[in-house]
């Protein structure tokens, strides 16, 4: 685990060009795909992989970071 810190915002926005990408690899297979440095099958395993990490990290964090607002807005009542 990193000790930086995680940005939500960036982590979504890394996530939905992931997904867009996804989503052209699967609609439309060629060679471009190839040049990305994805395999047709290969590729598309272990880009979802990644994306579902950063999505769950993604999530990890936010609720944590929802944790300490709801926390600290608990102490200041």
């Amino acid at each position: 685990m990193t000790t930086e810190k995680f940005d939500i915002e960036e982590g979504l926005q890394d996530i939905a060009c992931r997904l867009r990408l996804l989503a052209k690899l699967i609609d439309q297979p060629n060679e471009d795909n190839l040049i990305l440095g994805y395999s047709e099958k290969d590729g598309l395993v272990c880009m979802l992989r990644e994306t579902a990490e950063k999505a769950c990290d993604c999530i990890v964090e936010y609720g944590r970071e929802y944790h300490e607002l709801t926390r600290d807005k608990t102490i200041a009542a």
